[in-house]
Formats: structure tokens, sequence, C-alpha cells
């Protein structure tokens, strides 16, 4: 198996290591807030035990915060 032997230089260094972080940060980015890349039709059918997010004390509870 080849590698290369020879180190990288500085610039070379930089671009790998901001390359690796932001690539990934950019497509996370793009898949979660760009709705033409990933967009999915998600339903809450069960929000949990807590009363004011029941179906029938959400108007109520939208009415009070506004």
């Amino acid at each position: 198996m080849g590698y290369v032997a020879r180190e990288l230089s500085q610039r070379n260094k930089l671009l790998f290591g901001l390359g690796s972080f932001l690539i990934p940060v950019l497509i996370w980015c793009a898949v979660s807030y760009l709705p033409f890349i990933w967009h999915p039709q998600v339903q809450i059918a069960d929000s949990g035990s807590v009363n004011y997010l029941q179906a029938q004390t959400f108007p109520c509870y939208c009415n009070s915060i506004r």
C-alpha cells in the first residue's frame, strides 16, 4: 500500500482542519433548515403527560402567551 510520507504545509493543515469542521456543520445546516433538501412531515401523536399540551387546552395556552 502506498501513502504520502511528506508532511502537509501549515496552510494545508489549516485548510483540512477548518474543512473537517465546517463541511459537516454546513451539511447539517442545509439539511436542517433548507426545506427543499429534506422536509419530513412530522405529526405529534402523543405530546406527553403535561396538561398544557393536551388538545383541549392548547388554544387557551396559545392565547395566554400572546
